[in-house]
């Protein structure tokens, strides 16, 4: 029996002039997050367990995600280069930059008191 991946898959356009990021049917997941979980070592049992989806979505997914690797690997590259210049501007903020200094003064605090109550 022959199995219709399409029916897993749906396309959800931002704007009118282009056919959309790839998810699963149904969920707010994307073929992108399905394929990142796997390559970071995650089973389709285990990516199904953890978000709550049939085997056969993840493994659908997986079929769509081989069948357009380029595509699909270019949403990838995109978030990543987007979050790691958000990453960056945040780090450049000065009021990251204190609040940063502060949570690592609390730590250093905490870490002391712990350190204080073992050997009392």
């Amino acid at each position: 029996m022959k199995t219709n991946i399409a029916r897993y898959i749906e396309r959800k356009p931002i704007t009118e002039s282009e056919k959309g990021m790839p998810f699963l049917t149904g969920h707010r997941i994307t073929i992108a997050d399905i394929a990142v979980w796997h390559h970071s070592g995650r089973s389709p049992e285990e990516i199904a367990s953890d978000y709550d989806l049939k085997l056969v979505e993840v493994y659908a997914a997986l079929a769509f995600y081989y069948d357009n690797k380029p595509e699909i690997d270019g949403y990838i590259q995109d978030d990543e280069a987007l979050f790691n210049a958000e990453r960056i501007a945040q780090q450049a903020n000065p009021q990251f930059q204190e609040r940063h200094k502060r949570l690592e003064v609390a730590r250093l605090q905490l870490q002391r008191r712990k350190q204080e109550k073992i050997r009392a």
